[in-house]
């Protein structure tokens, strides 16, 4: 599952007006370089404002319980502002 996929389930209804949120799982894998945004992006370099978008999208995640929809939308921000950074670097690489 890609952290598209766990975000449109994190989005799923719950009791009503209430989301799902992230999964513990979720918070665990976005807090590892590994199972991260940005290591799902397959760069193997480190880059200050990626490794900056990368905490910011592991907070997001981290306070879903608390702040629901609004640290949801805007951990699919993050992810959205990571793969167009992820695909510059790339672009730059060639």
């Amino acid at each position: 599952m890609d952290w598209r996929d766990r975000i449109e389930a994190a989005m799923q209804p719950r009791f009503g007006i209430f989301v799902r949120g992230f999964s513990l799982k979720d918070v665990n894998d976005a807090s590892n370089w590994g199972t991260c945004a940005v290591g799902e992006q397959g760069i193997g370099y480190f880059d200050p404002y990626m490794k900056t978008l990368g905490v910011k999208f592991y907070h997001a995640v981290m306070m879903s319980p608390l702040l629901s929809r609004f640290s949801i939308r805007q951990a699919s921000y993050l992810l959205n502002e990571i793969e167009k950074y992820a695909e510059e670097l790339r672009n730059e690489s060639r």
